[in-house]
């Protein structure tokens, strides 16, 4: 067999097809990740304004505006545990030495 032959893979040869792109969980978890996050931002974004929504119907009213403070406390809560698992797992990835550089 030919010495060039042995060099064709996954990212030697440029695909049209995008899942072909993806040969193993480390190159989907980079796809994914991304989109996980942003899908986080605009959850956490939708929350903080139905909130404040709210938070201008209440119109005085303590329980309207406690209910207010409990969405978003728990909106901010929520994204504080998505970066915080972003981060742990990056910090895994140093301790461990893992490669996370995964060309696409």
């Amino acid at each position: 067999m030919p010495q060039y032959l042995s060099q064709i893979n996954a990212t030697t040869i440029p695909t049209l097809f995008p899942p072909a792109k993806i040969a193993s969980f480390a190159i989907l978890l980079n796809v994914l990740i991304p989109i996980i996050f942003s899908g986080a931002a605009l959850v956490f974004l939708v929350m903080m304004l139905y909130a404040g929504f709210n938070l201008v119907r209440a119109q005085g009213d303590p329980e309207k505006f406690k209910k207010t403070q409990e969405i978003m406390k728990y909106s901010v809560v929520g994204l504080v545990v998505v970066i915080a698992s972003y981060l742990a797992v990056k910090l895994l990835a140093i301790i461990l030495k893992v490669d996370t550089k995964v060309p696409l």
